[in-house]
């Protein structure tokens, strides 16, 4: 899909308010725990999101990280520190933001016009956790772990020791499957990758990565990970993240390359968006901020996606994914957090 066509942007714009955008990754809430002083609403010019950003924007649903393996040290005290965040932004501007525990939630955030937040856990669960910590973290909001960079459970892709998932980063996959939670692959190396596409009974994603055969990069996947993903029906999100898109023209031209081949080689219902903003740097590079992400759209458009394709890519893709992962859950005997 690299073929460029005359567009109507009013109608692209249109079309993006219209369908539901997710963003499964950014770091915002690690930024405002770190700084409480910073705002989350109305604006805050130092972060690449907030509020009155994000509706400008019309992202209906982020991904929004509350633990983070350089916080490890603090440990779970410093996870409910960000959750405690989430919570009051979230009664502080309840006309315009809400916290989202499942799919209807979102379906109806999306039908009152409100930007959702999608809690999540990234590089593993905080230090020294165990399984019981992972259910409180559900019981919480936390409804994904993205895996990896931390002892605990896994090795990250920056790791060149060898080794997948450790024995606990395996009883963690399982119990997410069981309680309903979306397993991420985001920061695994490429053995803890095949660790879950073999342990995983579910559809799982990559929250934001690109392509390796694009850009060279130990976070991006490679096309065998890439088919298997798909074949698992799970999803890779396309990262902002300069480095993990070109080493010598990051932009977002050359950020739609990446989608492409992903389109190209597996269709287009196994790929979606996951900016990592707050989390990048390069800020002009690809979008200064969440409110271009209409771009997105129009640029999809421009190299001759269908509004189905769009739609899918957008938002759509993610919803399929977290309904069949709700779906085991709950058609376990015992699933969700029943006799816990």
């Amino acid at each position: 899909m690299n073929k460029l066509k005359e567009i109507d942007e009013e109608r692209a714009l249109e079309l993006h308010r219209d369908l539901l955008v997710v963003d499964m990754h950014s770091d915002t809430f690690m930024l405002l725990t770190r700084h409480p002083e910073r705002k989350f609403a109305p604006s805050e010019p130092r972060h690449q999101m907030d509020l009155s950003r994000l509706m400008a924007g019309g992202v209906d649903l982020v991904f929004f990280t509350v633990s983070n393996r350089d916080n490890n040290g603090a440990g779970l005290a410093w996870t409910l520190k960000a959750l405690d965040r989430v919570y009051t932004e979230s009664a502080q501007n309840a006309e315009n933001f809400t916290l989202c525990l499942d799919r209807n939630e979102i379906l109806k955030a999306k039908k009152e016009e409100k930007v959702g937040a999608f809690l999540i856990c990234e590089n593993g669960l905080p230090y020294r956790a165990d399984l019981s910590t992972l259910r409180m973290l559900y019981r919480l909001g936390v409804r994904s772990v993205a895996l990896g960079e931390n002892e605990w459970t896994g090795r990250g892709c920056y790791d060149r020791s060898g080794g997948g998932l450790t024995d606990f980063g395996v009883e963690v996959v399982k119990e997410m499957n069981r309680l309903g939670m979306v397993v991420d692959v985001a920061h695994l190396n490429e053995e803890g990758f095949w660790d879950v596409l073999e342990i995983s009974r579910v559809p799982f994603i990559d929250s934001h990565a690109n392509s390796r055969a694009l850009c060279d990069h130990p976070r991006n996947l490679r096309d065998d990970q890439i088919k298997a993903l798909a074949e698992k029906r799970g999803l890779i999100g396309v990262v902002f993240h300069p480095p993990f898109v070109d080493e010598k023209e990051p932009n977002l031209s050359r950020l739609l390359d990446h989608l492409d081949h992903i389109t190209d080689l597996v269709g287009p219902e196994y790929v979606g968006i996951g900016s990592d903003f707050d989390g990048i740097s390069g800020r002009d590079e690809i979008m200064k901020d969440v409110s271009e992400m209409p771009g997105f759209t129009v640029e999809l458009i421009r190299r001759g996606y269908s509004e189905d394709d769009i739609e899918k890519i957008l938002g759509g893709n993610f919803l399929r994914v977290l309904g069949e992962v709700e779906s085991f859950a709950t058609s376990l005997p015992g699933g969700g957090l029943a006799g816990h």
